[in-house]
């Protein structure tokens, strides 16, 4: 909206308020010196770019979020945004909160640890992360540990992933899903 509403400011400016000044000149019979002449064309020229700027990017953010809106289109921006170094700490911390919460509110509430990655790829937004905590989960009864598991998902970084899995082993889980999702809401909110 804001946006818009600057794109209107501009072309208001160029296309009315700009040709006023010109006619009221012309109209009191003075001129304009050559420098103000050259300063109102070069502000019509700049307007000109700005707006075919503004309407530039106006369309490709409507082409975002039309294709983001597709499931192809969503799996593709999501893909792109986990690579992105501007979006991956907000994303892949994102990611982190909501596994750690939903993971820790479920064991906390006696669901086991299969049910409780279950509901944590249920309410995972991003569907990379989702694939990966189905894929995780599959591999639960593969005798592999815990924290090596999380590892593997890459949500968490290796610290924090031994933390889990000291956690699976002292009974903890839940609490220290709690505190590594306090952790990464924090750094998410510093992002």
């Amino acid at each position: 909206a804001l946006f818009v509403i600057m794109a209107l400011v501009v072309s208001v400016l160029i296309f009315k308020v700009l040709p006023m000044f010109e006619s009221i000149f012309a109209q009191l019979g003075g001129s304009v010196s050559q420098t103000a002449s050259m300063m109102m064309k070069f502000g019509q020229t700049a307007g000109i770019i700005a707006l075919v700027i503004m309407i530039l990017i106006a369309v490709g953010i409507a082409i975002i979020v039309i294709y983001g809106k597709k499931e192809e289109g969503k799996a593709k921006l999501e893909n792109l945004a986990m690579k992105l170094p501007v979006f991956y700490g907000i994303t892949s911390r994102s990611a982190a909160v909501r596994f750690a919460s939903s993971m820790s509110l479920g064991l906390s509430s006696g669901l086991g640890l299969d049910e409780s990655m279950d509901m944590a790829a249920k309410v995972m937004e991003n569907g990379i992360v989702r694939e990966r905590i189905n894929s995780v989960r599959e591999e639960l009864t593969s005798g592999i540990g815990f924290g090596a598991l999380l590892e593997k998902m890459e949500i968490f970084p290796a610290m924090f992933s031994r933390m889990a899995g000291i956690g699976m082993k002292t009974g903890n889980l839940d609490e220290t899903m709690k505190r590594l999702s306090g952790i990464y809401a924090d750094e998410l909110e510093d992002s």
